[in-house]
This record gives structure tokens, C-alpha cells and sequence, in this order.
């Protein structure tokens, strides 16, 4: 004969009633929180803030995604233009110019001569 569906359920409850007692849990709870600890330790510092770090990119919605790359779009370009490059000069304009300028001369140019038509000469 087959045990019925109650009885099963009645001898599971007695049999995880009698064998776990109070201080099966606690006993549990202790070494599950110093397992814990112990891995949290074993990690190094960079490791435990880039899972921290990645926890909380996860939990960012797609609608903040938009507004953070906003932000960082106008702080980029407000960054371009407040710190522009520097160009780099190939001349050292630290000493003085000790050149004198001479102009060249010049000749005095004559107006051209009114050209009158000459008188054609027969041939």
C-alpha cells in the first residue's frame, strides 16, 4: 500500500522539525556570515569597488544612460573650449629684433608721353 500524499508531507515536517533545531540555524548563520567575510577579505580593493561599480551601472535605467551621456557630451565640449590647445611656436620671440630697415631706392617715374598719331606718310 502507497503513503498518501498527507502522510509524506506529515513525516517531512516531523523529520525537519526533530533534526533542525535552533541551534542548527544559528550554527548556519554564524558560518554562512564568517564564509562571507572571509571572501570579502580575501578580494582585493580595486576588485571590490569594480564589482560595486558594476552593481550600480546595472541598476541604472536606459532613460539615465541618455541623461549621463548628455552630461558627459557638454562637459567634453565646455572642456574643449575653455582649455584650448596650445599652439607651439617655432620662433622665439624672447629676444629683441636688432634689424634696421633700409627701403630701397626708388627711381622717379616718368609719365608716359601722350602718343599723337603721326601723320601717315604716303608710300
Amino acid at each position: 500500500m502507497k503513503p498518501s500524499t498527507e502522510q509524506i508531507s506529515q513525516l517531512l515536517e516531523n523529520h525537519y522539525s526533530s533534526s533542525q533545531g535552533q541551534d542548527y540555524w544559528q550554527n548556519f548563520l554564524k558560518e554562512y556570515h564568517y564564509n562571507q567575510r572571509k571572501a570579502a577579505l580575501s578580494t582585493s580593493t580595486a576588485a571590490r569597488l569594480l564589482q560595486s561599480f558594476r552593481i550600480h551601472l546595472s541598476q541604472i535605467r536606459p532613460s539615465k544612460w541618455a541623461y549621463i551621456a548628455g552630461i558627459a557630451y557638454a562637459s567634453a565640449s565646455i572642456t574643449f573650449f575653455l582649455f584650448p590647445r596650445e599652439t607651439q611656436d617655432t620662433h622665439n620671440y624672447s629676444t629683441p629684433i636688432n634689424h634696421q630697415i633700409i627701403p630701397t631706392p626708388t627711381t622717379p617715374q616718368t609719365p608716359p608721353e601722350k602718343s599723337t598719331p603721326e601723320k601717315s606718310q604716303p608710300f
